[in-house]
């Protein structure tokens, strides 16, 4: 995947969509931009396209294309929104809403992972450049139980109540 940034002269707020699909021959650009909040937010897509509005515009106007913004958004824990099958019919390619549900699961997982395993190396003393054995359910959830509850989530937008209300198949992703 090739990154690409809008360079504009006019000051646009948000030019960084996480996918742009220029097709010449059409004549079109599409902005899309994948969200995966906490599932109480996933009401987000009237808010992905005003974000990328001003942006879009600036593209029809300087490179003479259609533009359009697809919000694709999938809660945390996989809740979709009414209109996602719509905004990925838009999308070139074949896409499986369930796939990316499994996805954002699964990368969610896979992050809070790599939190708890530096986090039980910290605990662990390394000697003499032993390994250390992957973490074992009880401590994973030793660590979980010690997330606090209202607190602002990390850069990866991962809140300590997503963590805790993932029940057992969390925990179990989280040791592997």
């Amino acid at each position: 995947m090739m990154m690409i940034i809008i360079i504009i002269i006019r000051e646009v707020t948000a030019n960084r969509p996480d996918i742009i699909i220029k097709n010449k021959k059409e004549k079109t650009c599409t902005l899309i931009d994948v969200a995966i909040p906490a599932d109480r937010n996933v009401q987000k897509e009237a808010e992905k396209r005003l974000k990328y509005k001003s942006l879009c515009i600036e593209t029809q106007r300087m490179w003479n294309l259609k533009c359009t913004i697809i919000p694709i958004v999938i809660g945390a824990t996989g809740s979709v929104t009414r209109s996602l099958r719509k905004n990925l019919e838009a999308i070139p390619g074949k896409h499986s809403i369930d796939s990316l549900q499994k996805t954002a699961i699964l990368g969610k997982s896979h992050i809070i992972r790599k939190v708890l395993q530096c986090e039980i190396q910290e605990i662990h003393t390394i000697e003499n450049d032993t390994e250390i054995d992957p973490p074992t359910y009880k401590e994973v959830s030793d660590i979980i139980s010690k997330l606090r509850r209202n607190k602002a989530p990390g850069t990866e937008n991962i809140s300590a109540e997503l963590v805790k209300h993932g029940g057992y198949m969390l925990n179990i992703e989280c040791m592997t």
